[in-house]
């Protein structure tokens, strides 16, 4: 159902698992305190996502898009690294900053107008991850990494090739 806020808490249980059981509409930020699994649902996040150091806390993203849609910046955040399957930013302003140490995505990143910045931290991409924006590629649909950010994709075979959308604050490669 539709959030304003939701707050998973484990309730002072280490690892601690909760799963949810249809697709959640979040109208401002997550806190994930236990572990969540999507469960095959996707989310809608207008907010911050914050994933908070914890015995065993994660958030298991089985086959579901996460989509943030806010209508200011927002920051993936927290203590721990968080894994997405599918990743889609769609973010008004054109802006999902990375504030965490890392970020994994196995599936597909749709850049929907948007640049992830990834800044001083790194963005791991599984072998079968996908990039592709909906205008095309450019400053405003990008990865955006600073000096000591790190893109790394995992590779299947030694003869993949790959084009990655990266630049940094106004400038496209």
């Amino acid at each position: 159902g539709p959030y304003e806020n939701l707050w998973v808490d484990g309730g002072g249980v280490a690892g601690s698992a909760k799963a949810l059981t249809g697709s959640t509409i979040i109208g401002d930020s997550l806190v994930l305190d236990a572990n969540l699994s999507a469960n095959g649902f996707d989310i809608a996040i207008a907010g911050n996502w914050y994933l908070q150091a914890g015995s065993g806390n994660a958030f298991i993203p089985t086959t579901a898009m996460v989509e943030f849609n806010g209508t200011s910046p927002q920051h993936i955040a927290g203590t721990e690294p968080t894994q997405f399957h599918n990743l889609n930013l769609n973010n008004a302003t054109g802006e999902v900053i990375l504030a965490a140490s890392s970020a994994e995505v196995a599936g597909d990143l749709l850049l929907s107008g948007n640049r992830f910045v990834v800044g001083d931290h790194e963005l791991i991409l599984e072998p079968a991850t996908t990039i592709t924006a909906e205008t095309g590629f450019s400053t405003t649909e990008m990865i955006q990494l600073n000096a000591a950010g790190t893109l790394t994709q995992r590779l299947a075979s030694a003869t993949l090739s790959k084009t990655y959308p990266i630049g940094n604050a106004g400038a496209y490669a």
